[in-house]
């Protein structure tokens, strides 16, 4: 939904499109540091605690999102959104493998990214058919936020594996 509807957003916003089209290309930029910077750190810390702290994070800016009207305002959402981002898919995989181990992990993640693409595919309808009737994107953002705080408290409960093993 993002990726789809931030520039048209801030073009909403009176941003000149140019302009607004840099804020998916810090997304992208930052999402390479947040993925080798928390996939370091999933190394040394649970996966588990990496991903609560990037879903997390990824709420937060969506609810900043819903305030944020101004140029600066995107550029941050855009970069902490973007680390919190590439953070998240980076340690996707060290997480499921210490939940169900590494055996069968390519299929799990195979699963798992089905499952991702039905909403990355609803997702950008859900926001353009919210804009088309309300002329704003702030339900739209509040819903994802919404969603992503209780994807983050989902993740607590899960037990994962002591060690990694290949069963």
């Amino acid at each position: 939904m993002v990726m789809g509807h931030l520039s048209k957003h801030a073009i909403s916003l009176g941003i000149p499109p140019a302009t607004a089209a840099t804020f998916l290309s810090v997304i992208g930029g930052a999402s390479i540091a947040g993925r080798l910077g928390m996939g370091a750190a999933s190394d040394r810390i649970a996966p588990k605690r990496i991903i609560i702290i990037c879903v997390f994070l990824q709420a937060i800016m969506m609810f900043y999102l819903v305030k944020a009207s101004d140029i600066t305002g995107l550029y941050l959402f855009a970069s902490i959104f973007g680390i919190a981002y590439g953070g998240r898919s980076a340690t996707i995989a060290p997480f499921m493998a210490g939940i169900f181990g590494v055996r069968h992990l390519g299929t799990i993640i195979g699963a798992l990214l089905i499952v991702a693409g039905f909403g990355e595919a609803l997702g950008p309808l859900v926001a353009g058919y919210i804009f088309d009737t309300t002329k704003s994107y702030s339900l739209a953002f509040l819903i994802a936020a919404i969603g992503m705080l209780i994807a983050s408290a989902l993740i607590f409960p899960i037990k994962e594996r002591s060690k990694l093993t290949s069963t």
